[in-house]
């Protein structure tokens, strides 16, 4: 049986695989460390969530938050930031029961999870381009293993964007 924190290891073995000249690129390669589950949901009642998609508080504990190249893992309190951001979208082009939980830094678009959608994967990843409102965001894949393992396979470029 696998244990949850297994489901990320990849990524710290994608990260010390990296080359020195993309690891003194621009961008930054790194998990931060776990937090356990007692700190993960006093970081969630103290930003007044109720609960975390459960990918994510598994993420969590194997890494709080994480820079992966262009993408940021996004920490409690900045996706408690991204959903006041969210609520200032006018009513009619907001889409309810988003939840983002990374964001591209060079664009500013989020990657967000769909609540009311999943399969055995997980939940449904958004691409919440900054240009279009959240109504009109795409789908990527489903589950945030599934998603951050085909960013690494892709250089941690937006696969779904380079494979239509």
């Amino acid at each position: 049986m696998r244990r949850p924190l297994e489901d990320f290891e990849f990524l710290r073995h994608y990260i010390e695989s990296l080359s020195y000249s993309k690891k003194d690129s621009d961008y930054k390669y790194f998990p931060n460390s776990g937090k356990s589950e007692k700190q993960i949901t006093y970081f969630a009642v103290q930003a007044g969530l109720r609960r975390l998609p459960s990918e994510l508080n598994e993420f969590y504990k194997f890494s709080y938050g994480a820079h992966l190249g262009q993408y940021k893992i996004l920490t409690i309190s900045e996706i408690t930031d991204a959903l006041y951001e969210l609520s200032k979208v006018p009513k009619e082009l907001q889409r309810r029961f988003i939840f983002p939980f990374a964001q591209v830094t060079d664009a500013g678009d989020l990657i967000a999870f769909d609540l009311r959608k999943s399969n055995s994967r997980g939940f449904l990843i958004l691409d919440g381009f900054h240009e279009y409102p959240p109504v009109k965001w795409k789908s990527i894949c489903f589950g945030l293993r599934v998603w951050l393992q085909k960013i690494a396979s892709n250089s941690f470029e937006p696969f779904w964007l380079t494979n239509k």
